[in-house]
């Protein structure tokens, strides 16, 4: 069994300041060493990575292999950052260029952030300018990755043969739809699967150059057809156009043209590719978790679940669920609060508001809010269960509601005759008014208060 060789990427106390120095400096054949050659980029990031990566001289197999991650803390949040690991090279040339000889490469490319913009030139099939590998007999993973560039490919294998490649949970995008720059570009006779991405702004969104598998992308603002493909089978792709070239890998989802109403930002230089609340984009997708790259989340982490959104990003709201503040006078509105959950707490209260979670209150009051989300406005029932230090037989616990018409908080029940340290619940069935208390993402918020003092 292969052994472990690893090497930490960090602005300082790693092993190595940038990822080139790693990769030249490691250069050798790890099947005759019988290692796997793990890259770890972690710490906290405040400027680009500028030298560009060149990974070759490398020998690898499939229990031989190289990867390249980021942990959480460089990970990017799916914006564009400098505050996370990112891959902006200074010169004209690739960013991350994998090319072992066009030999049997087998690496992983997980959670990058990469940008190709200085990377200048006629863009043509077979030439990235942010990730481009050849991998003749490989396999290539490249995922979880933000992707941005202007004249250049964002994503390009070079493959053929044995050689398998999985491109999935990426967002792609440019500032420039330059003749022949594709969002990604398999460009071989290999088998693809391309799955769950958001391509933006390239001239061609996806060039697949022969059979492989192609769903559950968003393919956005192109400058020619936003599927080229020969062979390729798949469905639950999202275009811009109808042409012929998309065939039936769109079922239906074609013309979509309103780009600002589907993402939280499309402007230039401040984009953000994660979905919007009523995107048509989501709950369109189909479940990809039994297929071969086994996908179970997003490119930020979130679970897919129940019926999946297509492209990189699974909506979830923009706020926690759950929070809580020990605080002098209770909030007018259901904005969250400033005391928000340690990790756990989160796990605590996943599947049930009830769940115990400690909380100290020494000012006026100790407030918990917590909201939850349905998928219409029908009758709901709120529970929580709890106990309070100081006995509600003096300072009686509430559970209230928040009233959207009115903007004000309602009673639903309360508890005021336990003495202290006592189980007990609160509890409410709301039939009637339900478009006061629901949002448009039929999120309703509730809160239990106690006053301290």
């Amino acid at each position: 069994m292969a052994s472990q060789l690893k090497k930490t990427v960090m602005p300082s106390g790693g092993d190595y300041t940038s990822l080139e120095a790693c990769m030249d400096a490691n250069e050798q054949n790890l099947v005759t060493a019988d290692k796997y050659f793990d890259v770890e980029i972690d710490g906290t990031w405040s400027s680009a990575d500028t030298t560009a990566v060149v990974c070759h001289n490398y020998t690898t197999s499939s229990s031989c292999y190289i990867n390249i991650y980021t942990t959480s803390t460089a990970r990017h949040k799916g914006v564009y950052s400098t505050s996370y690991y990112l891959l902006y090279p200074s010169t004209d040339s690739m960013a991350l260029n994998i090319d072992n000889n066009n030999d049997t490469s087998q690496i992983t490319v997980k959670g990058l952030q990469v940008d190709g913009r200085n990377k200048t030139g006629t863009a043509g099939e077979g030439d990235g300018g942010c990730i481009h590998a050849a991998a003749y007999e490989g396999n290539v993973t490249i995922a979880y990755n933000l992707v941005r560039s202007t004249a250049y490919t964002g994503i390009d294998i070079l493959a053929g043969r044995g050689s398998y490649t999985r491109i999935y949970n990426n967002i792609i995008y440019s500032s420039a739809k330059t003749a022949y720059a594709n969002g990604i570009c398999t460009y071989g006779s290999n088998a693809t699967y391309i799955a769950n991405n958001t391509v933006y702004g390239f001239y061609r969104q996806i060039y697949r150059g022969d059979a492989g598998v192609i769903k559950n992308n968003i393919l956005m603002n192109g400058g020619s057809v936003a599927i080229y493909y020969t062979g390729a089978t798949g469905s639950n792709n999202a275009t811009y156009d109808s042409t012929a070239d998309d065939g039936s890998l769109t079922t239906g989802m074609v013309n979509y043209t309103s780009y600002s109403d589907y993402f939280v930002s499309v402007t230039s230089g401040s984009e953000d590719f994660h979905l919007k609340a009523g995107s048509p984009f989501i709950n369109q997708g189909v479940d990809a978790s039994g297929d071969s790259a086994g996908i179970t989340d997003d490119i930020d982490g979130v679970t897919r679940s129940g019926t999946w959104d297509i492209g990189a990003d699974e909506y979830t709201l923009d706020y926690p669920k759950y929070t809580r503040q020990d605080i002098a006078a209770l909030p007018a509105g259901d904005t969250d609060l400033s005391g928000a959950f340690s990790a756990q707490d989160y796990i605590d209260v996943a599947s049930e508001n009830f769940t115990y979670v400690d909380q100290t209150s020494v000012g006026q009051y100790a407030d918990f809010l917590f909201k939850d989300q349905g998928t219409s406005q029908k009758t709901f029932t709120v529970t929580w269960k709890g106990k309070a230090d100081r006995a509600p037989s003096t300072s009686r616990v509430v559970l209230q509601i928040y009233d959207r018409d009115g903007t004000t908080w309602e009673d639903l029940d309360e508890e005021n005759g336990v003495g202290a340290g006592t189980d007990f619940t609160l509890t409410a069935t709301v039939t009637s008014d339900l478009d006061h208390y629901y949002n448009a993402d039929f999120v309703i918020s509730c809160r239990v208060y106690q006053q301290a003092i």
